[in-house]
């Protein structure tokens, strides 16, 4: 069975009903069949080789808001933003990343908290990311939000290489999780105009497992994404974090982990698919990367070392969207 949806997955003949039903169906035979051409389907396009990633200090995120967000997202509450850089000032991010430069950092993740529309507010540090990009020569990741068409426009002419927006394909979903009320077609506008503008690389994230741990709006953001056919799609996985309203929260099942790395290799075979580093750790990660090595993954950062000892790899310190 697996070598018949291979085959219509390379002349582009899988149609919504497939992946409707790889989505929603409880049937593991046809779940392991599915992943199996998947798998297949990675190796056609991109060979056997899996890339590792580890930006550590040489790829660091950086917050441009410090501790500050105006949404405190039910699976959050700001408890990423501790774990950044914080450089809350144009003077701040200049002097960090001069800093970084001298301790052999190639690069950083500029993220940071969003205002109340879902936007990280890049205004005030356009000039010095300028400025950062010619001292330096950094690769500059963004995670913008969902920015307006000038946002869009000054985020390339400043010089940033890759923007990762995320997508939450159930507007219930992120007015429940994030307090947002954007559509998929809010979403996949924003997408459009990263595109246009010719950034090096585009790179959605999607959250698997966002509401809480289960399984409700991925199909819809993979379907956005699968619109503009992105150079990378970075799944990440729900994490239950203290301090959060979902902190009492399961993480999805791996086999939900590998039902969604499925479908979005087979819904976008020539798009290079990684896993993010937010996803659980021990045992929990050890079962993620296994499920999503399974189904088709290119990418992995941070990998749990006990699953990729027997692959063909390639080790990069980078973020995984570069």
């Amino acid at each position: 069975m697996h070598l018949d949806i291979v085959s219509k997955c390379v002349m582009g003949l899988l149609t919504e009903e497939d992946f409707e039903f790889i989505f929603h169906t409880d049937d593991t035979g046809f779940l392991r069949d599915s992943a199996r051409a998947a798998l297949e389907v990675k190796r056609l396009f991109f060979g056997e080789t899996i890339q590792l990633f580890h930006p550590g200090s040489v790829f660091p995120a950086i917050s441009l808001t410090g501790e500050e967000c105006s949404l405190s997202c039910r699976h959050c509450n700001k408890s990423y933003l501790k774990g950044m850089i914080a450089s809350a000032t144009p003077r701040d991010l200049v002097l960090e990343c001069l800093r970084l430069l001298k301790g052999g950092a190639k690069g950083c993740l500029l993220s940071g908290g969003f205002d109340a529309m879902g936007r990280l507010p890049i205004k005030p540090f356009l000039k010095a990311i300028r400025q950062i990009k010619q001292a330096t020569g950094f690769k500059l990741a963004i995670h913008p939000g969902l920015l307006d068409q000038e946002e869009v426009k000054e985020l390339r002419e400043v010089g940033v290489d890759a923007v990762c927006p995320e997508i939450i394909g159930e507007p219930d979903v992120a007015e429940r999780v994030s307090g947002l009320r954007r559509t998929g077609d809010d979403y996949l506008k924003a997408l459009r105009l990263f595109k246009k503008e010719g950034f090096s690389r585009l790179a959605p994230h999607v959250c698997v497992g966002l509401d809480g741990g289960r399984m409700s709006h991925e199909l819809n953001a993979l379907q956005v994404a699968a619109q503009v056919q992105p150079d990378v799609l970075v799944l990440i996985v729900f994490t239950p974090t203290r301090g959060t309203a979902f902190q009492d929260c399961e993480p999805p099942d791996p086999l939900d982990v590998q039902r969604v790395v499925t479908i979005a290799r087979l819904m976008m075979p020539e798009t290079e698919l990684a896993l993010g580093c937010m996803r659980p750790g021990g045992a929990m990660r050890r079962r993620i990367d296994a499920a999503a090595i399974s189904g088709g993954i290119n990418r992995i950062a941070v990998p749990a070392r006990s699953v990729v000892g027997s692959l063909r790899i390639l080790e990069r310190d980078t973020c995984c969207v570069m």
